[in-house]
């Protein structure tokens, strides 16, 4: 029972001066692969419009993007097969956001911009591009991940433009009256005029500098605060535009902008000049008009003049017109959104619109919404007619969608065509907290998670199965379940078992909860249970000397050796790195210090034997992958390997002459590697002879800046890889790759096994990427064959094409065409094929080759037979899933039938009462005064076989709560959980204003000795000692291999009283009890927020160590040990100090630990890599020496301070996933891999 030791603080004050602004270096790499936020709670931060983008066909296609605002941040959405799912979020801004418009983009028309107005006034502006090359990530997301389109995930987003507008922006409309600028019409609430608020137009450039919005002219007429506005371009050729307005005075104005120049302005003024003549011939509209203006008769008549009222202004070079064109009254409340509608839908995949049919213009209709509960669509009487002038329909509130409201007024009339709802349906779309978060927790096995927070609701998020056709499905994380709805805001979170959670919110109970039968049915059904299907894989790394006198022969024992390693599961996958001098340069770009038939021949020869026992053991699945790597890059393309491998294991093989083996370079620089096994090479024999055999004059290997090549590339295997290897070190700056277009490969054997288009061109480049990994950057050029010749026969800057000898003839083809079309010859490059059972050496005609060599018809074959084999087996009722998965579903299995069927939740919405059968009904008692209550709602749960909608969450995913722990007198702060012996314990903390209430309640869970007899939950123990409120609280961790859970006898909490406090369970007359061991005494400067347990106990001579870490607000987080032979033997490892105060923390199982900052950084530090091999890893584990660096940061991670992390447990090696929640209300599921 004493204080901690700092036995290393002189070490640990030089880490923390070390640390005061950590720097992301290129070891650190990121990649959402699920984003959970909420649109804001305001009217106008949605919107969305179309981006047209080049296929894997070359052509344009239409892709809708969603964006809306979430906090201070912009989402960005684009559409999946069922669903939209949040792909990524902007740049964190200075202010939230009022308001969010997609505009034109004056230099680019496919690319539209962004804009969000802030409520500082600022307006940001954001332009989509395509990146060129990729994305260079090594931590990707798997195949079964991507649902985003493939087009789409190159869309990146970056902020071109920020200006200040005239004051804090409320309404925004966007559009290009001129070339080269962008106008934009702004409504403000301004301080001077209470009830006076008019339209201002202002202008600004579309470039990348800074500018202030030059202020054009006032639209003024509105009575009250304007709420929207909207521009549309009738006719894309003319210069004319018509604004919307509506404003909380109930009416909704057309403003027209005209050129002066434009004969469609003329005409207008021409037809108001006529209106004011001859006023007994007013139209419906004037007639409206001046009806509603006779009660501004003393005013003078151009402000009364709604018709012929106009403003000059110059835009550029050029005079405008703006005035008022009609005036909309039809709304009995504000109105509150208006939008204009063109007429040509958009959706995924759409063709893009040609010119003739952009100019033919857009069909001006008009939608309104209102705070009187309805929505009105305002057509005009002709698809022509340049202004809306009468309401087509009007949409209730409190009817049936589709209804309109008889005799309303004589401007309203019944909509003539039913709605037809068939052609609607729900879809799975962007949700998620709208307020603060302040849990989230992994269930214990990390197939899915929960959140909860200050939006008073807890949410489950799993990663589910999307069936994309009848073979092929992709998973994709979404939120499944809704198991609370509370009164009050939830503090925390706690996992009892993967079937129950408990929760604390601002009130003084505990409260515990079980899943439902559904839910139980649902994950099952979803494929949540699934992981990622078990495969073999195994990376071979191979140290060569030159390459021209390397012997393929000497390799073929460890390439044997590691493939059968690899091949052992389907879709196994093997990476053989080749490391020689000969490589040197491939990073700058100079070419391989080697012929081009020994390069073929070293590619073909170690392609060959790998490709051997994938074929004897009947894994024509494989995945196998040769690469090439220079010195500096051995280490950078080994860490890349083992994580696509999912593997921690390399194995090395040194087959470089004699003299060069002492070299120790590689061994240090290959100690990232947790597994290292090293292959005997084998003895080498008649090296000088062979040297004098191969001492011809070196050629270098040669390059072209522009190659082309072609081909089918279905289910790509070695030959394409060969092919595309060859083809990538050929290219110095372009490499076009034609594929066969599906229309051409209709009439192949097994066409149904056939991958698509889009499929093939993206494993083309996902292997190019690969291969290129190091080197110097290369244009990718990959589209669809239209034609037998492609771009080969239309590129004038093509310098070589390159073939195999069985497509010979297509090469003869290219260059006939180019001849007749005037093209330069381009030179010929020429290899042999690899024959179906790995052989290198075959010969013959163009008809021979094809019987004889590897293709894509014998492994569509293969597939065909194993689809087979998987349908005989499904239906005898046998499965194929792994240990994992078979345990999981039994025990499904097994509680599914004592579940609850849903819950009950009271009029009051106290407690959530378990439904036992469909047919259950339970009465509510009158209160006691006698009055009746209301009738309970009930929730009963579905079993769902896609990703619940919105309502579906809400109406049928709620849990019964089972238990209540009572006992503190004040809300809730923290909780956790833990199973110890086959014992629950919950320990909890509440709110404190006396040291009386700062308090740590252990309750135990009492299962019931008899049938009959219900399960309760005790309060044992309380952990007094703290002088504030409790912040954390942690349970040390299980161990899995140990039956007396030794580990997880110790109980961690912190407070606002900065100082940190150990409790130990024991056994004191068979009788488990909590024993205070240590504190910290003042360990930080300010409020202790985050303190969190390294998964694992660490061995440390003789007795095994405990490390825990601890962050708070004074900027620094401290790492701690603990020895579990003398519990109270704590001492410092280490102190960093961090440029903001830090909210969260929590370590990784590699000891990896993210620490969460309130500024939305998330700093990843780890230990430092050896320095002396081996020797120093075999060293203590945790010596004194330990040291922690900072190995990177994930800058805005969240746009506010960062309130949990969680790494998922039972991870895949080399792919940390780490979960993280903030007050931003944003979930974010990230793959991390720190080099």
């Amino acid at each position: 029972m004493q204080p901690a030791v700092d036995a290393t603080a002189s070490r640990s004050k030089s880490a923390a001066e070390a640390v005061s602004q950590p720097t992301t270096a290129d070891r650190l790499q990121s990649e959402d692969i699920y984003i959970s936020s909420s649109v804001q709670r305001l009217s106008h931060v949605a919107d969305c419009t179309t981006l047209y983008l080049d296929d894997a066909k070359g052509e344009q296609t239409a892709l809708p993007v969603l964006a809306f605002a979430s906090d201070r941040r912009v989402a960005i959405c684009y559409p999946t097969p069922n669903a939209l799912s949040t792909h990524t979020l902007l740049q964190r801004l200075p202010s939230p956001i009022s308001v969010l418009k997609f505009a034109h983009n004056p230099a680019h028309q496919a690319a539209p911009l962004l804009l969000a107005g802030l409520t500082d006034g600022h307006v940001f502006i954001w332009q989509a591009w395509r990146s060129r090359y990729g994305d260079e990530k090594l931590c990707r997301l798997s195949d079964q991940e991507q649902l985003v389109p493939a087009h789409a995930r190159a869309v990146k987003w970056s902020c071109v433009a920020q200006a200040k507008s005239h004051s804090p922006i409320k309404a925004l409309a966007v559009d290009r009256p001129a070339q080269g600028t962008f106008s934009i019409g702004s409504a403000a609430r301004e301080k001077a005029k209470a009830k006076s608020v008019g339209v201002v137009l202002v202008t600004g450039h579309a470039d990348s500098s800074l500018r202030s919005f030059v202020p054009l002219c006032d639209l003024s007429g509105h009575t009250d605060w304007v709420r929207s506005l909207d521009f549309v371009q009738p006719r894309q050729a003319s210069k004319t535009l018509l604004l919307a307005s509506g404003a909380q005075d109930c009416s909704v104005r057309l403003w027209r902008l005209s050129s002066a120049e434009d004969a469609a302005a003329s005409s207008s003024e021409a037809v108001a000049e006529k209106r004011e003549a001859a006023p007994q011939q007013l139209d419906a509209f004037d007639q409206l008009a001046s009806k509603l203006e006779s009660n501004f008769s003393a005013q003078p008549k151009r402000s009364r003049d709604l018709v012929t009222a106009s403003q000059s202004f110059a835009l550029g070079e050029e005079r405008w017109r703006a005035r008022l064109d009609a005036l909309l009254a039809a709304h009995e409340g504000w109105v509150t959104s208006v939008r204009w509608a063109s007429s040509a839908p958009v959706h995924a995949g759409a063709r893009a619109q040609t010119s003739t049919e952009r100019e033919a213009g857009a069909y001006a209709a008009l939608l309104s919404s209102s705070a009187d509960n309805s929505a009105i669509h305002w057509g005009p009487a002709s698809a022509l007619a340049s202004a809306v002038d009468q309401p087509l329909a009007r949409f209730e509130a409190s009817e049936r969608r589709g209804e309109s409201e008889e005799d309303q007024s004589r401007y309203v009339v019944r909509k003539e065509e039913e709605t037809n709802a068939s052609a609607w349906r729900n879809v799975f779309a962007p949700a998620g907290h709208w307020q603060r978060i302040n849990a989230a927790k992994w269930e214990p096995q990390g197939k899915y998670f929960a959140t909860a927070g200050d939006d008073r609701t807890t949410r489950i998020h799993a990663r589910v199965r999307i069936a994309r056709s009848a073979q092929k499905s992709r998973s994709a994380w979404h939120e499944i379940g809704r198991p609370q709805t509370h009164g009050h805001a939830i503090h925390a979170l706690a996992w009892l078992d993967r079937f129950a959670l408990a929760s604390a919110a601002e009130e003084k109970v505990v409260r515990v909860f079980e899943s439902t039968m559904g839910f139980v049915q649902s994950i099952v059904k979803l494929g949540c249970a699934h992981g990622a299907k078990r495969s073999s894989s195994a990376v071979l790394l191979v140290r060569l000397g030159d390459v021209n006198k390397v012997d393929v022969s000497r390799l073929k024992e460890a390439i044997e050796k590691v493939a059968q390693l690899a091949t052992t599961l389907q879709k196994g996958r093997l990476i053989i790195l080749l490391n020689s001098p000969s490589f040197e340069g491939l990073a700058e770009g100079r070419p391989i210090k080697a012929s081009f038939e020994k390069v073929e021949s070293l590619l073909k020869g170690v392609y060959a034997l790998a490709w051997a026992v994938a074929v004897q053991k009947e894994r024509l699945d494989a995945q196998i992958d040769v690469l090439f790597a220079e010195d500096v890059q051995v280490q950078r393309s080994s860490r890349m390997a083992l994580s696509l491998c999912q593997t921690e294991t390399l194995h090395v093989l040194d087959d470089r002459p004699a003299p060069q083996r002492d070299d120790l370079s590689l061994d240090l620089s290959l100690d990232f590697a947790e597994h290292i096994e090293r292959i005997p090479a084998p003895a080498q024999q008649g090296d000088e002879e062979k040297g004098e055999q191969c001492g011809e004059a070196l050629r270098t290997f040669p390059q072209y800046r522009n190659v082309a090549m072609g081909g089918t590339f279905d289910h790509l295997h070695v030959g394409h890889k060969i092919l595309l290897s060859i083809a990538a070190l050929l290219s110095r700056d372009r490499l076009i790759v034609g594929i066969t277009g599906d229309s051409m490969l209709s009439k192949k054997a097994n066409a149904e096994l056939l991958e698509d288009i889009v499929e093939r061109v993206e494993r083309v480049n996902e292997f190019l990427k690969r291969f290129r990994y190091g080197q110097a950057p290369l244009e990718r050029f990959v589209r669809e064959l239209k034609d037998v010749a492609g771009p080969a026969g239309t590129e004038r800057d093509l310098q070589a094409v390159l073939t195999t000898d069985e497509t010979i003839s297509g090469g003869d083809f290219i260059d006939k065409i180019r001849r007749e079309r005037g093209l330069c010859e381009v030179q010929r490059e020429v290899i042999g094929v690899i024959g179906a059972q790995g052989q290198t050496d075959v010969k013959g005609d163009a008809k021979e080759l094809a019987a004889s060599k590897i293709g894509s018809t014998a492994i569509r074959a293969w597939l065909a037979k194993q689809r087979d084999q998987d349908a005989t087996l499904a239906s005898s009722g046998e499965t194929s899933s792994d240990e994992e998965e078979e345990e999981f579903l039994r025990c499904c299995s097994a509680t599914e039938q004592d579940r609850p069927v849903g819950a009950s939740v009271p009029p009051l919405g106290l407690s959530n009462r378990a439904l036992r059968s469909v047919e259950e009904d339970i009465l509510e008692p009158a209160s006691a005064s006698g009055q009746d209550i209301g009738k309970a709602r009930t929730s009963l749960s579905y079993a769902f076989t896609h990703p619940p909608t919105e309502e579906e969450l809400h109406a049928t995913t709620l849990w019964p709560e089972v238990h209540k722990l009572y006992g503190h007198e004040l809300e809730l702060l923290q909780m956790d959980c833990v199973e110890m012996d086959g014992t629950r314990w919950i320990a909890s903390s509440a709110q404190a204003k006396s040291v009386k209430d700062a308090t740590v309640r252990i309750h135990r869970y009492f299962a019931s000795e008899a049938q009959g007899q219900p399960s309760n939950w005790q309060e044992v123990h309380r952990l007094e000692g703290h002088s504030l409120g409790v912040t954390a609280i942690a349970f040390s961790p299980s161990s899995s291999s140990s039956s007396t859970d030794q580990h997880a006898r110790y109980l961690l909490t912190a407070s606002r009283d900065r100082t940190w406090r150990l409790y130990a369970r024991e056994m004191v007359e068979q009788k488990a009890t909590w024993k205070f061991v240590a504190e910290s005494g003042k360990a930080h400067t300010r409020i202790i927020y985050g303190v969190s347990w390294a998964p694992q106990a660490l061995q440390h001579r003789a007795a095994p160590i405990l490390l825990f870490a601890t962050a708070s607000r004074d900027k620094t987080v401290k790492i701690w040990s603990l020895s579990m032979q003398t519990a109270s033997a704590v001492e410092l490892l280490q102190t960093f100090k961090l440029a903001h105060a830090c909210t969260s923390v929590a370590f990784h199982a590699s000891l990896m630990l993210a620490v969460g900052c309130e500024n939305g950084d998330v700093v990843l530090l780890g230990p430092l890599e050896a320095e002396n091999g081996h020797e120093k890893r075999e060293k203590d584990a945790l010596g004194t020496g330990r040291q922690w660096e900072v190995k990177g940061t994930l800058w805005e991670h969240h746009a506010d301070a960062v309130t949990q992390l969680a790494w998922r447990p039972c991870d895949e090696p080399l792919r940390h996933t780490l979960l993280s929640a903030a007050d931003d209300a944003v979930v974010r599921l990230s793959l991390v891999c720190v080099e």
